[in-house]
């Protein structure tokens, strides 16, 4: 049931986007069509992470963008973004312990995204799919084993939301802000480690609140 609407959500977005730009012609108009941009902000978990007790983290992408008419972008982008948590435990062959566990994730995305321009502002909104390549770090030190770290992996699909607004600093130049929601399959971590238990077994779905500075060409 999540698989499809995920599939749905995405087919509505292509729609959506399509109808925006129905009957559009790209005019050559000395616009330059390509960009590339990069984005920095922060990541606040939802869902299965934030009822995990993962807290807002750094979020960190670089993306190149096509337009594919006036009012119709293309773009493909890699990112990372991680979250963490820490807590108290006791287990009998460890002893008492501490625990911080740290969620990395990389996210490989595509989107289509429509836009329109006021003077030097242009809005934006769309949305797509991707793949989320997820690192799982706990870092332990434990009374009776010492210090120690366990690290193991997992990908998950997903599907996304963004919107925004970018500022022409410059014909090339500009400068704005960004929101994305994201959806995602279920990851599965889990090991244990002398009766301590190292695991999370949920979705990655959250979102990011982004600055972005990108340069046309």
């Amino acid at each position: 049931m999540k698989q499809i609407k995920r599939v749905v959500l995405a087919a509505v977005i292509v729609l959506a986007a399509a109808a925006m730009v129905c009957g559009t012609v790209w005019a050559d108009d000395g616009k330059f069509r390509n960009y590339a941009m990069v984005d920095l902000g922060l990541y606040q978990p939802a869902n299965d992470l934030d009822n995990a007790g993962f807290g807002t983290g750094i979020n960190f992408s670089a993306a190149y963008g096509r337009y594919l008419t006036k009012h119709l972008i293309f773009e493909a982008g890699l990112g990372f973004f991680y979250t963490d948590r820490d807590f108290l435990g006791s287990a009998p062959t460890a002893g008492n312990y501490t625990q911080e566990d740290t969620i990395g994730v990389s996210p490989a995305t595509v989107s289509l995204k429509g836009a329109f321009s006021v003077g030097e502002v242009e809005f934006y909104g769309g949305g797509g799919i991707g793949g989320y390549f997820l690192v799982f770090n706990s870092d332990i030190t434990a009374s009776n084993l010492g210090s120690f770290s366990v690290d193991d992996d997992d990908v998950a699909l997903g599907a996304h939301v963004v919107a925004g607004v970018n500022f022409n600093i410059t014909r090339r130049i500009f400068i704005g802000v960004d929101g994305k929601y994201q959806w995602t399959d279920s990851v599965r971590i889990i090991k244990r480690v002398a009766d301590i238990p190292i695991e999370y077994n949920g979705n990655l779905n959250g979102y990011t609140i982004n600055f972005v500075f990108g340069f046309r060409f």
